[in-house]
């Protein structure tokens, strides 16, 4: 073991590449798309992929998840920054070893980078899919894409994750 691997893992580091290197792959594939959209569809314009269900659009949202905080890009780059610096910790740190937790964290690390490049260069991020859904809950629902995908499963992925283990916990000291 090389005197750089023995002082990383000192610090309580145990690099794990494959989850990173898939970080960069879900990025990319957020900014392949955004790309595409940008050169194929006007801003604005709809593209009715299934009709009464998806539409294809391409919006520049300058906020967060349905627009809040909108024109907050001085507020959003950091916070989106100190998101990413905690995922990447999270994901090489010794303690993480649970294979589905590394996923989860993989993925909302991955979106959070798909959203900050475009927040960094774009200005605004490139959002894409457009659920038309005739369903009162579903109405007027949010424009979103790759990246929004990547956080929001990895989020809800992640609150499961956590309920189950306090379960688990909670089990264990009963008996």
């Amino acid at each position: 073991m090389s005197k750089f691997t023995e002082k990383v893992k000192s610090f309580g580091f145990a690099p794990k590449p494959l989850y990173l290197i898939f970080i960069a792959v879900f990025a990319a594939i957020d900014q392949g798309i955004k790309i595409l959209v940008s050169l194929s569809i006007n801003k604005d314009d709809i593209i009715e992929v299934i009709p009464g269900f998806i539409n294809l659009t391409h919006v520049l949202n300058t906020g967060a998840a349905f627009s809040m905080f909108s024109g907050g890009r001085a507020f959003l780059i950091p916070l989106t920054l100190i998101m990413i610096i905690a995922g990447i910790y999270l994901i090489n740190n010794k303690k993480t070893t649970e294979k589905f937790t590394l996923w989860v964290l993989t993925l909302i690390t991955a979106g959070g980078i798909g959203n900050l490049i475009d927040r960094i260069f774009r200005g605004a991020v490139i959002d894409y899919i457009d659920l038309d859904i005739n369903l009162p809950f579903l109405k007027n629902f949010a424009i979103f894409n790759f990246a929004d995908m990547c956080v929001v499963i990895g989020g809800i992925a992640l609150v499961i994750s956590l309920i189950i283990s306090i379960v688990k916990d909670v089990k264990a000291k009963k008996k």
